[in-house]
């Protein structure tokens, strides 16, 4: 019936692939619609859950001895421990708490492909957060990845680079030293971003899929809005450089 995209679900063997040894033996979390990091949002240690939801329970997964509890435990740590840095003072204490060098990177690319509906901008959805018990670090995981590469246009209006939603970034910008680690990681990944060539990627998936499009007699969309969406993706993708790089000079960067 249709297309259709495989995806690998974020479990234990999802970790283990990603993490060595005792790291694979912590503690996930999924945050939802509207829910950032903040007190308010946690739920009681053992639950109920709120905005966000344990990942592994022990009717569905072994808990490691040595590993997170499975309660909400590890994730009120976490919440209390950011509210606890002083203003001022959040960078770079916060790299001791999460691993910043990921986020700022995952902060760079919502900002890049206009992601309003993940971990940093706009709604604050389509996010785990795992807590690596031997390092001590949080990272997050983003999912849901389907609400980016708007037009340029729209674009402008959904995700402003320096209005974030989430409060770790938020904090970040209040302090010169961080928002300059952002600006810089930003540049990074925009050259990334050009080096890849989208445009030729995009076409080629387009190609790939038209025929299948055209014949599917279940599809909600007309052959006509095919076409309109894989142009104004193509339209962003040429255009998000120089409005990237406009917003970053605007800022002196």
């Amino acid at each position: 019936w249709g297309l259709y995209l495989h995806v690998e679900s974020v479990d234990r063997r999802f970790l283990q692939r990603r993490y060595a040894g005792d790291g694979a033996t912590g503690m996930l979390y999924e945050g939802t619609y509207r829910c950032d990091i903040a007190t308010d949002n946690m739920p009681g240690e053992f639950g109920p859950a709120t905005c966000f939801s344990m990942k592994f329970s022990e009717e569905c997964s072994t808990q490691y001895p040595d590993g997170d509890p499975y309660s909400f435990a590890p994730l009120r740590r976490l919440s209390q421990q950011i509210a606890d840095i002083p203003e001022r003072r959040f960078y770079p204490a916060i790299t001791e708490i999460i691993d910043f060098q990921q986020y700022l990177s995952l902060w760079a690319a919502d900002a890049i492909s206009s992601n309003w509906d993940g971990a940093v901008y706009g709604e604050i959805n389509n996010y785990r957060l795992y807590h690596d018990p031997v390092s001590g670090l949080w990272s997050y995981i983003p999912g849901g990845v389907d609400q980016t590469f708007v037009s340029p246009a729209d674009s402008e209006d959904i995700v402003r680079l320096w209005e974030p939603g989430a409060i770790i970034a938020k904090r970040c910008l209040e302090e010169a030293d961080c928002e300059a680690a952002f600006a810089a990681r930003l540049r990074e990944v925009l050259a990334i971003y050009d080096d890849a060539d989208f445009t030729a990627l995009a076409i080629e998936m387009a190609d790939q899929v038209r025929d299948e499009v055209y014949a599917d007699p279940r599809k909600e969309v007309s052959n006509e809005e095919f076409e309109t969406a894989v142009s104004s993706t193509l339209n962003y993708i040429n255009a998000r450089t120089v409005i990237i790089d406009d917003w970053l000079r605007e800022r002196g960067y």
